[in-house]
């Protein structure tokens, strides 16, 4: 319940630790949920892939993995955007 409490209150820091110790599929779910939630994309949808193979009828897992993967793909044009170009002379 404390994980699930952070995760309400919007203190995702307190419901990964508390997410963390939980290794059922539930738990794992909502860790992963917790990670993008704190903008840690890249361990949520590696979290999320590791769910589908072991579930692979887990639908709220592929839907959340499909919303992380879209936010990480805007993140890398982001940073492409701002990499200052090199003109050749």
């Amino acid at each position: 319940w404390k994980g699930a409490a952070s995760y309400e209150a919007g203190d995702y820091e307190a419901a990964i630790a508390a997410f963390s110790g939980n290794s059922s599929i539930d738990g794992r779910y909502n860790l992963a949920n917790a990670l993008a939630q704190n903008g840690q994309l890249q361990e949520a949808a590696d979290l999320y892939n590791t769910l589908l193979q072991e579930k692979p009828d887990f639908e709220a897992a592929r839907k959340n993995l499909s919303v992380v993967e879209e936010k990480l793909k805007q993140q890398q044009q982001q940073q492409e955007q701002q990499r200052p170009t090199t003109m050749a002379s």
